[in-house]
């Protein structure tokens, strides 16, 4: 597993803050990333969404923000983190449409069914074999759900978003997966996105690849 980054206090002066990776890359790169998980997934008016290794609430919140009558919950195994999320959720303005539990990925806390998007950004960083979570986040979603993961690594590190990976989520009867490269980042490790959708007991993955668009807009 990453180890974990030195914790950042939430800012005050009713600001929130979303730790190192937020800070560090720049307002504009955190626009792009977060329009890409965001964004791309194709949220729809009454949306569930499920943010799983949330931090301190960046996405969650994002989805909440950016989408009125969708709600998220997010989770995270760091209870300061979490702690950060709720502020980060009041200062925001969406508190009420933002919900944090502390789980991890590969055993959630909730019944089958529950959610109909799953996203997760940065959340398996160092981790080779994320297919439990695949396993994971199948119980929880509603046939149709999407998925876009956005996660990074070095050339011969530990790949969350590797082949074997991938074909998880298709074993799983999720179509429409893709695996794209988004960017290279400043420290070397390349930022890649899966998208997926789940099928439905009588569908085929025809019809397109949603995901490259994504892609491509997170790039430009």
């Amino acid at each position: 597993m990453r180890p974990k980054p030195v914790a950042k206090p939430v800012q005050a002066h009713g600001r929130p803050a979303y730790g190192p990776f937020a800070e560090d890359v720049g307002e504009l790169v955190r626009m792009r990333y977060t329009k890409l998980v965001v964004h791309k997934a194709g949220m729809l008016p009454g949306d569930r969404v499920l943010d799983a290794g949330t931090g301190r609430g960046l996405l969650a919140n994002a989805v909440a923000r950016s989408f009125g009558k969708c709600t998220a919950v997010g989770i995270d195994l760091d209870a300061a983190h979490l702690r950060d999320a709720r502020l980060n959720a009041r200062l925001e303005g969406v508190a009420e449409r933002v919900q944090f539990v502390r789980a991890s990925a590969d055993a959630l806390p909730f019944k089958e069914g529950t959610f109909s998007v799953f996203v997760a950004g940065l959340a398996f960083t160092g981790t080779r074999d994320i297919r439990p979570v695949a396993d994971e986040a199948d119980r929880v979603l509603v046939p149709m759900s999407k998925v876009v993961i956005v996660d990074a690594a070095r050339p011969k590190g530990p790949d969350p978003l590797s082949d074997a990976n991938a074909e998880r989520w298709k074993r799983l009867g999720f179509g429409r997966v893709s695996v794209q490269k988004v960017t290279v980042l400043s420290d070397g490790r390349t930022l890649k996105a899966l998208f997926a959708r789940k099928l439905a007991g009588d569908e085929d993955e025809e019809g397109g690849d949603e995901g490259k668009g994504g892609a491509s807009d997170g790039e430009s």
